[in-house]
């Protein structure tokens, strides 16, 4: 077990009681894809948020041959993530945090034999809003446009803390009705 795991698993079992075999699921599931998870998400999203404009947006971000990525959809994502509580803004967000949502969806349903929406929580935040929130990291990955705090459809926190490791998140945060996922460099949190 590499230290990402065993950080991972110590974050997981203080969080919530978290069966052995489920972990194994998981991880069996992404080694035995047809396909790299990126590849066969085909760059592709599904993500709904209740407190925005447009509640939902199931979109391509990449080109479906090539793979190269859709300056259009990756705009139409950004505003979608953006700041609603904070006037509004948003920024680019940083394209490697779809694709890892995209494979988080992919091992997820591969794991349940139906695809199933992400639901956005959090994005983007601005630094001032970030600021006035309790607990936050001053750095957050989510002033970066680099993080995501979400609900995945049929799973528990720890599960997708779990579906988000074997997908390679950098950074994994437990909570008690989310989780936080990111690009940034590896390290896992949790509490109950």
């Amino acid at each position: 077990m590499n230290r990402r795991s065993l950080l991972v698993a110590i974050a997981v079992a203080g969080f919530a009681p978290v069966l052995p075999a489920e972990a194994r699921d998981i991880e069996e599931a992404a080694r035995t894809l047809p396909v790299p998870a990126d590849r066969l998400a085909g760059g592709r999203l599904w993500v709904r948020r209740d407190d925005a404009v447009a509640p939902e947006m199931d979109i391509r971000f990449r080109h479906p041959d090539t793979l190269a990525l859709d300056r259009d959809a990756c705009l139409r994502l950004s505003w979608f993530w953006r700041d609603i509580r904070d006037q509004g803004q948003a920024v680019w967000i940083d394209p490697s945090l779809f694709d890892l949502l995209g494979r988080v969806q992919t091992l997820a349903a591969a794991l349940t034999g139906r695809r199933a929406p992400i639901d956005l929580l959090s994005g983007y935040r601005t630094p001032e809003r970030n600021r006035t929130l309790e607990g936050t990291a001053r750095r957050s990955m989510h002033i970066f446009g680099r993080a995501a705090d979400i609900r995945l459809s049929g799973f528990t926190p720890a599960q997708a803390g779990l579906i988000g490791h074997a997908a390679g998140a950098g950074g994994i945060g437990l909570y008690s009705r989310f989780t936080h996922l990111d690009t940034g460099r590896q390290r896992a949190w949790g509490r109950s």
